[in-house]
């Protein structure tokens, strides 16, 4: 059993984020319960940073668990759908998609967290007011030093800011304005 972290304060006032394991095992035919801490006030700190810098990107953009329940999505998606959490929590995104295009999304998200595989994709997501405006989504599996999917980020550029169909930008036109391909494209696995 992994208990979350509990952040303490320390005699000097300082905080320390504290993670309590407790583990069953057997000792020659006895049972026993292994208890480890464990200070974990670096990676929430690091976690906190992230998560902070995401939302305050000027592109839509969420991260989910390694089996695509999607558990936070960037202040700029909530000012764009007008959607809440409780909207959006796990499979809640299907929500603002075009009823057209949706399954191919489904398709490709399914695939994508089957493989691990990072994929581009293009889709209209519906704004607020109820436009539809296209999207290019990129997403990335992030895996751990152990080579384990421990969180999957996902990244919608409007398609103009992405160049596609505008010119403006040939590489990103090229690479990611095509339909989804049935191969994984080329992308690093992202590693913390």
């Amino acid at each position: 059993m992994q208990d979350f972290p509990r952040v303490r304060i320390t005699k000097a006032g300082g905080r320390v984020a504290l993670q309590l394991n407790v583990d069953p095992i057997d000792v020659e035919g006895e049972a026993y319960l292994l208890t480890s801490v464990r200070d974990v006030t670096r990676a929430i700190s690091v976690a906190d940073e992230l998560r902070a810098l995401v939302d305050n990107l000027p592109e839509l953009a969420w991260t989910a668990r390694p089996d695509g329940f999607i558990d936070f999505y960037n202040r700029r998606w909530y000012e764009y759908t007008g959607a809440t959490l409780e909207d959006m929590r796990g499979w809640g995104w299907q929500s603002v998609h075009d009823p057209i295009e949706l399954p191919r999304v489904m398709e490709s998200w399914i695939r994508s967290i089957a493989t691990q595989q990072p994929f581009d994709q293009t889709f209209p997501l519906r704004r607020k007011d109820g436009v539809f405006r296209w999207f290019l989504t990129r997403v990335a599996p992030m895996f751990d030093g152990a080579g384990n999917l421990i969180r999957i980020f996902r990244l919608f550029f409007t398609t103009k800011s992405a160049g596609v169909g505008t010119g403006l930008s040939p590489a990103w036109s090229t690479n990611f304005a095509r339909p989804p391909s049935k191969t994984a494209l080329p992308f690093p696995r992202l590693r913390i």
